[in-house]
């Protein structure tokens, strides 16, 4: 079992990532206050299309990987992830349900890198992270979650 380290959210796309303590999911729509949630995202739309209403995971393990492998300091933030895990592999839940403390999510698709937040990092981001730059959830149930609860799969 893991544990939610941290939680962003950026308001709008290309706003810089907020750390809160609390976060307000709703069931098919997200973190409230979030950039995806309310579609302003940078990812939200392709070809006028809605493709993004989940929440981003990221391991802590794998920013601080990059960071020691390739002589990088960024700042957990500065992957542009709304939860931050520590302890759990977040890519066995690609396309299971798990657990954001109460929450149930269903992992949709891993959260590749992609050019975006390689000119936001450095473009070792794009092939060093592939497989390790976290996981697209969607919120089945809406509550409340918080920095220090569980992360875990679902029993049976």
């Amino acid at each position: 079992m893991g544990k939610i380290l941290n939680i962003y959210i950026a308001h709008r796309g290309g706003a810089v990532m907020k750390s809160i303590e609390t976060a307000d999911l709703h069931a098919s729509k997200g973190i409230l206050g979030d950039r995806y949630f309310s579609e302003l995202g940078y990812h939200s739309k392709k070809n006028g299309l809605v493709v993004s209403k989940a929440i981003t995971l990221i391991e802590s393990e794998e920013i601080d990987h990059f960071n020691r492998a390739y002589g990088f300091n960024f700042d957990y933030a500065d992957f542009r992830r709304n939860i931050i895990t520590q302890g759990i592999r977040l890519n066995q839940f690609e396309g299971e349900e798990f657990m954001l403390g109460d929450i149930r999510l269903r992992g949709v698709e891993l959260c590749e890198p992609c050019v975006h937040l390689a000119k936001l990092l450095a473009p070792e981001a794009v092939s060093k992270m592939v497989h390790r730059a976290g996981l697209r959830a969607h919120v089945i149930d809406s509550g409340s979650v918080a920095c220090g609860q569980p992360v875990s799969g679902l029993a049976g």
